[in-house]
């Protein structure tokens, strides 16, 4: 994480996507959730009286933050019109709240089971590689509906930042061999 302290006012504390929640939530030693800031800002509040009245800002990292659930804020998070609480993203940093997870290259592998292999056409087996989600702990798959081939909410699977069709058997140009 690369955070830039500069001259503040207020509470300022960190959130980065490779940051820590036993940190302490400084711009050198970042949090790593939100929930963790939120949590630290409600805790200096009601320890430290004095600091309802201070604005508190904060910074999120640049990177991926990836997300689990929703983030809730309530009215102990709201501040004032003098004392705003705010979350933002550090300026000249790309910063992404994302519903995904990323999986890592080297979860994708070539076909294992020579009973699967087989039944993929010849010319593009050796190319086709798999990946098992609930070994990287992604077990809500949800499923496929037609609904969801029409544009609904589904399981996505996506690369450099486009999504990738359904794989489909025969496609379109196989079709013509079958009838």
């Amino acid at each position: 994480c690369v955070c830039v302290p500069h001259a503040s006012t207020g509470i300022e504390l960190w959130v980065a996507p490779d940051g820590s929640d036993t940190a302490p939530g400084t711009a050198a030693r970042p949090f790593a959730t939100l929930e963790r800031a939120r949590a630290a800002l409600r805790t200096m509040r009601d320890v430290t009286p004095a600091t309802r009245g201070e604005a508190a800002t904060v910074w999120l990292c640049g990177g991926v933050h990836e997300r689990s659930g929703t983030f809730e804020l309530d009215s102990r998070d709201s501040g004032t019109a003098e004392a705003p609480v705010i979350y933002r993203g550090v300026e000249g940093a790309r910063v992404r709240l994302s519903g995904g997870r990323s999986i890592p290259p080297g979860a994708f592998r070539a076909i294992a089971d020579p009973a699967v292999a087989e039944r993929i056409d010849p010319d593009v087996r050796a190319s086709v590689r798999v990946c098992d989600l609930r070994n990287l702990g992604i077990v809500d798959l949800g499923g496929i509906s037609r609904a969801a081939l029409k544009g609904g909410a589904m399981l996505e699977l996506f690369f450099n930042g486009r999504a990738l069709s359904l794989a489909r058997w025969p496609n379109g140009r196989q079709w013509a061999k079958y009838g």
